[in-house]
């Protein structure tokens, strides 16, 4: 049992303590409330930073802009300074190509007369070239240089296929000297040989005169030997006549081609005068017009 007299002590003690709590309650409200705010300090230091370097960023992009734009002022003027120089060479330009079209147009104009002028005369020059007398005789004249052209062609065809065969016979000469010079050292080694045989004949024809002894065999062999270099000996004669045969066949040959290329200088002197009488003949004909 409370004591009535301690009362309103307890009362005070109660309401202190209730304004205490309270007191508590407000001081963590006014922490919370001031973390809070801290919080929000920092976030706001934070996003003032990042407007801070944003502003230099912006700074630093203002003066490459303002650079860029004073470039680009300087290149407005050097082009504008450059179309005023292209209008100056344009206007200079079209004043050449008027001057020009008309020195062409006049020339143009000059031309036309003249081939107008040309179209005539050539007309009257046609017309008195078909009355002209001396026309069948030109005519002739140039049916006259194409038989020669084509005998001409027809010489050459016929030259180039000598000169084949000559080249082809050229070619058995020297296989028939080359068989002649062998021949010929074959025969120099038979003749060696059958000087060496005879030899030995007479050394055994001695010893068999001086031993009495048949030697039928050696005779023969050396009669055999001889018979057959005179063999060799005709047919080394005719195949020497047969190399100067192709000799002066080739001779011969040759001597057919000197003519047909003299032949040949002759009938182009032929045509070079023929056509020189025909360049005359116009000549003259144009004089007489």
């Amino acid at each position: 049992m409370i004591n009535p007299h301690y009362k309103p002590l307890l009362d005070q003690i109660n309401e202190l303590e209730n304004s205490r709590r309270l007191q508590e309650c407000k001081l963590v409200e006014e922490r919370t409330r001031h973390a809070k705010t801290l919080k929000d300090l920092e976030e706001l230091n934070l996003k003032l930073e990042k407007m801070y370097s944003y502003e230099a960023l912006l700074k630093e992009k203002i003066t490459h802009l303002e650079a860029e734009t004073r470039n680009e002022s300087k290149i407005h003027e050097q082009l504008k300074s450059s179309v005023k120089y292209c209008k100056q060479e344009e206007e200079v330009f079209e004043k050449h190509v008027v001057s020009y079209r008309k020195t062409v147009e006049f020339k143009i104009a000059e031309l036309k007369s003249q081939l107008d002028e040309a179209e005539k005369n050539y007309a009257k020059a046609l017309e008195m070239w078909n009355c002209c007398p001396n026309l069948k005789g030109v005519e002739s004249l140039k049916k006259q240089v194409e038989e020669l052209e084509a005998k001409l062609r027809h010489d050459e065809s016929q030259l180039e296929e000598k000169a084949q065969r000559n080249h082809s016979l050229e070619v058995e000469i020297r296989m028939l000297k080359e068989q002649h010079s062998e021949m010929v050292y074959l025969s120099a080694s038979l003749l060696n040989t059958i000087e060496k045989t005879k030899q030995d004949v007479q050394d055994l024809t001695l010893k068999m005169n001086q031993h009495a002894q048949p030697l039928n065999r050696n005779v023969l062999d050396a009669s055999k030997a001889e018979a057959m270099i005179s063999e060799f000996q005709k047919e080394m004669k005719t195949l020497q006549n047969e190399i100067s045969a192709f000799e002066s066949f080739n001779s011969d040959l040759r001597q057919d081609m000197e003519n047909q290329e003299r032949l040949q200088e002759a009938l182009h002197q032929m045509i070079e005068h023929k056509l020189c009488m025909n360049c005359l003949s116009e000549g003259l004909h144009q004089t007489h017009e």
